[in-house]
């Protein structure tokens, strides 16, 4: 499932990137990645990549995506003079966007976008797994309204196994599918406009 595989096309230099042995040469094979680091197309370091600035990650951003594109959820634009949060020296990115996002009028946007993103800390800018940054331990912890439920999870491969449950189940993410092919099928937005 497009949720939760964790195979991708890849050839020797992208082998170095997503630390997958054995990969020799240009041409492009199907190799099984990590399954404890890799969990579907969101893990996949072109999607890093785009949700992220070059040089930082960025959780809400990559939150906002998934919501976006596996719950359908529209996610507010950035308020007027808001820009992504730069890790501060000696914190990871996941503290700096805490301490910047903690005032109660920053919770309604942030908080959904920020719970989701923070499960993709383990993935770098451009998608390469890591385990600290600058120096200090990745937390991975996250939070998801679904299906009418609160839950939590720790890191990016649990996120998606709840996704994927819910989608096999008719869930939030199932009845988006619907959705999705919908308008890839009609060539339609969610309001009917072409």
């Amino acid at each position: 499932m497009i949720l939760q595989n964790n195979e991708s096309w890849i050839n020797e230099p992208l082998a170095a990137l997503y630390e997958a042995p054995g990969v020799s040469g240009l041409d492009f094979r199907l190799v099984a990645l990590d399954p404890t680091v890799r969990a579907g197309v969101f893990s996949q370091a072109s999607i890093a990549t785009i949700t992220s600035n070059g040089s930082s990650t960025l959780p809400t951003g990559r939150g906002a995506f998934v919501l976006e594109k596996a719950l359908c959820m529209d996610t507010p634009a950035p308020a007027p003079g808001e820009s992504a949060v730069a890790p501060h020296p000696g914190t990871t990115t996941r503290q700096s966007v805490t301490k910047t996002v903690a005032q109660v009028s920053c919770q309604p946007c942030h908080g959904p976008m920020d719970g989701i993103g923070f499960a993709f800390e383990d993935l770098d800018p451009i998608g390469a797994h890591r385990t600290t940054e600058n120096g200090l331990p990745i937390d991975d912890s996250g939070d998801i309204s679904l299906d009418d439920k609160h839950q939590t999870f720790h890191g990016q491969v649990e996120l998606m196994a709840m996704l994927a449950a819910s989608a096999r189940q008719g869930g939030d993410v199932g009845r988006c599918a619907v959705e999705q092919w919908y308008r890839f099928a009609l060539g339609r937005d969610r309001d009917g406009t072409w």
